[in-house]
């Protein structure tokens, strides 16, 4: 793709690593949810990312994608003479063209397929998001009411030491492929969960930045020399990683709900399997659940760990309930009784040695189980 040297792959982590400098990236996160979901998080060691498209807030989604293709666009009409000199008139104008609400438009992306021009540039630089929402706050009113009431429970994680991973790559499908190959579609080695920005200038202040650079970058005498074909690539590519911060803005009337977001892209790879001299595309894999009648897209995102015996879910909070005490006894159980391949250990605990005191209990993996200490008020 482009001589090689835009691969989605480079191109998304290029953007992942942008984010990491310039957003905040939190230790601890709630993931507020069904003690259902609990378990197949726990058993299955994933979560189900879902495309944002489909989540509750997918309107503002779209809102921010057409709030920076204004600034991108003004940003350009303000260097015409610049951008014109570098690229010349007539990849200037395919890039406004590229730059359209309705292209940009999520919902509505099949015009971009129909470019001759950056055809292929056009998974590089609007794939498809999913994403995990998590909560700042560990014992919050309005996420037991709105995501786990009824005795719900808001799970701590900590990702510090792990990487996200594709945990639908079964070990006969990773054979097939050289291990750099399989390694660059298994992981998303510089993601991290950062928190939403709710501030709009904030974010447009630091959009500015970031243009300016670009705008820096075609004055350069060596960028103005390279090859025709990756100028106006080159350019675009540059624009449009701007566009990895949409997943973590929102409108500030949702600030009550203190959001922490991972956002993972569906990517199409160009890999080699062994004993073939002709490469294909991988994408990855793509499931279906249904909620009030409606398919919605996930994608299973993993967890593996840098260090050994660690676990990213360090506390379990049971929600206000009539059957919260039940809840509670049966959590202690489960955790207790999971295989030490599913939940390492923690060093030095034995199964059950810890006593319920004050509603809490530290589980012989290290799990803390606590009851809410919110009272129960959805009657």
């Amino acid at each position: 793709m482009f001589n090689g040297k835009y691969k989605s792959q480079l191109f998304y982590h290029e953007c992942q690593s942008w984010l990491n400098e310039i957003l905040e990236t939190p230790q601890k996160m709630y993931h507020y949810t069904s003690v259902e979901v609990l378990q197949s998080i726990i058993q299955g060691k994933c979560m189900y990312a879902t495309h944002i498209n489909f989540m509750n807030d997918w309107e503002e989604y779209r809102l921010g994608y057409r709030v920076l293709t204004k600034e991108i666009k003004k940003a350009i009409e303000r260097y015409r003479v610049d951008f014109e000199k570098t690229i010349g008139a007539d990849n200037l104008e395919t890039i406004l063209c590229y730059f359209s609400d309705e292209c940009l438009n999520v919902m509505t992306y099949s015009q971009i397929k129909q470019m001759d021009k950056f055809k292929e540039f056009r998974t590089l630089t609007i794939p498809e998001v999913y994403s995990i929402s998590f909560c700042k706050e560990k014992d919050l009113l309005s996420q037991w009411a709105i995501y786990a009431k009824e005795s719900g429970v808001a799970i701590e994680f900590d990702f510090s030491d792990f990487v996200f991973c594709d945990v639908s790559l079964d070990e006969c499908e990773m054979c097939e492929y050289e291990e750099e190959d399989w390694q660059t579609i298994k992981y998303f080695r510089n993601n991290r969960p950062h928190i939403i920005k709710y501030n709009a200038q904030d974010i447009l202040d630091k959009l500015q930045e970031q243009i300016t650079e670009v705008v820096r970058m075609i004055k350069n005498p060596q960028f103005a020399s390279s090859e025709e074909i990756v100028r106006p690539v080159t350019l675009l590519r540059r624009m449009t990683e701007l566009y990895s911060i949409v997943p973590y803005c929102k409108l500030d009337k949702f600030m009550a709900e203190r959001e922490i977001r991972a956002a993972f892209m569906r990517l199409e790879n160009w890999v080699i399997k062994k004993g073939e001299s002709k490469g294909s595309v991988y994408q990855t894999k793509v499931f279906y659940r249904t909620a009030n009648r409606v398919l919605k897209p996930y994608l299973k995102i993993g967890w593996e760990a840098q260090k050994q015996d660690i676990y990213p879910i360090k506390r379990i909070i049971v929600g206000p309930g009539e059957n919260q005490e039940a809840v509670f006894r049966g959590l202690i159980h489960f955790i207790e009784n999971q295989d030490k391949e599913v939940i390492p250990n923690a060093k030095g605990k034995i199964p059950f040695s810890e006593p319920v005191v004050d509603d809490s209990y530290m589980t012989c993996k290290g799990i803390i189980i606590q009851k809410s200490n919110i009272p129960y008020i959805f009657r």
